[in-house]
């Protein structure tokens, strides 16, 4: 069946805007012009919160992309307080973010595919059982000017 290439971009919209709503009425809080290409994974632990500007891409395909993406773009604010922040006009290609504390993107950023944003290391740097407990991170901030 041949679907014209307006009729396939309405629906994409359509279909974007419903998963931002639903990952909005779980601790989300998307501009609802944030485009999300469909293997963008969005984890919000409850009491945590992520959170676009307007005009944000979290790109996953690796088509038209100049190199290689070989992951879809992770956004996952991993407990209780938990913030993930990308500012306005800021592209994510292919990146996983990971907040414990905060991760906060400034505006008009361009994040390179094959990228890890932490900021925690998730275990105590100073341990006998390194198993065990959890560091306590500061915020992680990355901004253009």
């Amino acid at each position: 069946m041949f679907i014209n290439s307006k009729v396939k971009h309405k629906i994409f919209c359509l279909l974007n805007v419903l998963r931002i709503y639903f990952i909005n009425m779980n601790g989300g809080n998307l501009s609802f012009s944030t485009k999300l290409d469909k293997r963008t994974k969005v984890y919000i632990s409850k009491g945590a919160n992520i959170k676009t500007g307007i005009n944000v891409y979290l790109r996953s395909e690796p088509r038209g992309y100049h190199c290689g993406m070989p992951f879809g773009t992770v956004l996952l604010a991993d407990k209780k307080g938990a913030n993930i922040e990308i500012g306005s006009n800021s592209r994510i290609n292919g990146t996983y973010i990971h907040a414990q504390t905060c991760v906060s993107i400034g505006e008009n950023c361009v994040i390179a595919a094959g990228t890890n944003i932490i900021d925690s290391n998730g275990h105590e740097i100073y341990s006998v059982n390194r198993t065990i407990g959890r560091d306590t991170p500061p915020p992680s901030y990355i901004n253009w000017k």
